[in-house]
Formats: C-alpha cells, structure tokens, sequence
C-alpha cells in the first residue's frame, strides 16, 4: 500500500474512535440525566414531605395555642425553620450540581468539536496531498505518453529511411 492510503486509513481509524468516544460520552450524559431526574423525583418527595411536615404542624400550633404552651411553640418554630433551611441547602446543591453538570458537557462539547475539526483539516489536507500527487502523475504519464510517442515516430522515420537507403 502506497503511504497516502496508510495515511487515510490512519484518520479513518482516528474518525472511528472519535465515534466511538463520542458514543460512549453520549452514554455518559444520558446517565448524568438519568441521575438528574431520579434527583428531581427525590426533590418533589422531598417537598411533599416538607410540605406534610409543615400541614402537621399547623395542627400542632393550633393545639399548643389552645394548650397555651409559648416555650413548645418556640421549639417548633425551631425546628420548622431548620427544616426549611435544609430543603433551602438541598435546592442548592442540586442547582450546583446542574451548573456543574451543564459546565462540563459545555467543555466536553468544545473539546469534541475542536477534535473533529483537527481530524476534518488533517483528513482534507490528505485529501488535497493526494490530489496534488495524482496530478503530478498524470502529469509525468502524459510526458512519458508523448515521448513514447516521439520515440515510435522517430523510430518509424528511421525504419523508412534505412528501407529505401535514404539514409
């Protein structure tokens, strides 16, 4: 095989497992989704039993009011407001992980596109290098044609000469 299909066969071969690593990091990001969404179920449980939490305590307060006990209410109200500092911290977190998450496919994506870029100039500047060398041997095939050519004439012309002993 000539260097110039080794060379292509080369990007080919590079192309495939650019594929290959472009299909595996699709799967990954449909497992980062899948994560993603069984977070967001978690949260919507999370916020039911929040919001079961606090319809509980309503019924608390309006029993201790009618009890009159401000110290137990006090506590409740304690306890309330951790709760929802904690739902206030979990909410966080998850918007960290999204923007996290949505940074690092943003530069897994330009990473990607400047690898298929790299491939595609190397790819075409094959192509044109090829193209160039198939031109430059028709080019010689054409003169070694007309030489050929000159030579059988010549050869003719002398062939005729020595015939009727011009020559």
């Amino acid at each position: 095989m000539s260097p110039i299909l080794d060379d292509i066969n080369v990007a080919l071969e590079g192309l495939e497992n650019e594929l290959k690593n472009t299909k595996s990091a699709s799967e990954t990001i449909k497992k980062a989704s899948d994560i993603l969404n069984q977070f967001s179920a978690h949260s919507g449980e999370l916020k039911r039993a929040t919001q079961n939490l606090v319809d509980a305590t309503g019924n608390l307060i309006e029993k201790i009011n009618r009890i009159d006990f401000p110290s137990r209410l006090d506590k409740l109200d304690n306890t309330i407001s951790g709760v929802i500092a904690d739902t206030r911290n979990i909410q966080s977190r998850l918007e960290s992980v999204e923007r996290n998450l949505n940074d690092k496919l943003s530069m897994f994506d330009k990473e990607l596109i400047s690898k298929f870029r790299t491939v595609q100039e190397a790819t075409e500047k094959v192509i044109l290098d090829t193209q160039f060398k198939l031109e430059n041997i028709q080019n010689a095939n054409i003169r070694l044609s007309m030489l050929t050519l000159t030579a059988v004439i010549c050869s003719l012309i002398l062939i005729v000469l020595i015939r009727y002993k011009i020559i």
